[in-house]
């Protein structure tokens, strides 16, 4: 497993536990982890990452799970980078299979850095001849807390009607869609969650995790524009922020092949639940 996030990894891992496979793990800098650093992308400073080293490490590997994704420009063409660098690694050593996730939903992915590396990553990847899959999602449950954040000020801000539908996926459900993978045939597939929903309903959604009356403000579209320039022109590097999530991933409709079993609205009262529980502890630390 190469540079999962710390929750994302921590589901393969458990995943792969359960099915009694081996696992070793790499961070986003292909430094091997130790033991007690497994679910995180820390780099080991007494590691190296040499060519030897790395082959050595992997030896006995058969397939590789490889996580790409980066809350920056330069974060994500590191990790394109990086993973052009796995895959000719791992074709001296004759991994049998490469699972590549594609996690990150944002703008980030049209920036011309990205693409150029994205472009070789892809090239490298069909020259190498490994039988490999990649995961694609139009979006994961985690993007959309900030419907919860709007929520709990009282009002959730849409663009337009509100009626595009999509289907976004858990990270669990994601991460037993990458172990399954390694069975498959297929190059290339793109997964959502069980259930297809609209922006108008993850909203009330959100409300009614809260326990609150809906209010929900459809925004006319020359907001919309006025919104993204100003973004564009105040934050060059942008993050996936409520903004970008709205301007880009809701604009139309992303239904992709259906897969797991979580409940949106189920994880919604899980992260209300979790807020509560962490309030409840910042109160009793604080009395």
């Amino acid at each position: 497993m190469v540079g999962a996030e710390h929750l994302f990894g921590n589901y393969i891992t458990e995943e792969l536990i359960n099915r009694n496979i081996p696992i070793k793990a790499l961070n986003t800098n292909l430094y091997p982890k130790r033991n007690d650093e497994l679910l995180f992308s820390i780099s080991d400073k007494n590691s190296t990452d040499s060519t030897n080293s790395l082959k050595s490490y992997l030896c006995d590997v058969k397939t590789v799970i490889s996580c790409i994704e980066g809350a920056t420009i330069y974060d994500l063409c590191t990790c394109y980078r990086n993973n052009t660098r796995l895959i000719q690694e791992t074709n001296k050593i004759k991994v049998e299979k490469i699972v590549f996730v594609f996690s990150t939903v944002c703008s980030l992915q049209k920036n011309a850095h990205v693409l150029a590396e994205r472009k070789r990553f892809l090239v490298e990847l069909k020259k190498s001849g490994i039988n490999y899959t990649i995961i694609k999602t139009h979006g994961l449950f985690v993007n959309f807390v900030d419907f919860l954040s709007m929520a709990s000020k009282g009002k959730v801000y849409l663009f337009g009607n509100g009626k595009q539908q999509f289907n976004p996926i858990h990270l669990k459900d994601l991460a037993i869609a990458c172990i399954d993978a390694i069975e498959i045939n297929v190059n290339e597939i793109c997964l959502g969650g069980p259930e297809i929903l609209t922006s108008n309903y993850i909203a009330e959604m959100a409300f009614s995790a809260l326990g609150k009356p809906a209010t929900i403000i459809h925004l006319p579209k020359y907001i919309e524009k006025l919104i993204t320039w100003k973004t564009r022109l105040f934050k060059p590097s942008p993050y996936l922020t409520p903004i970008n999530l709205c301007t880009v991933s809701l604009k139309e409709n992303c239904i992709s092949l259906k897969y797991g079993t979580q409940s949106l609205a189920t994880f919604f009262k899980d992260e209300v639940n979790a807020l509560k529980k962490y309030s409840k502890r910042e109160n009793l630390f604080n009395s």
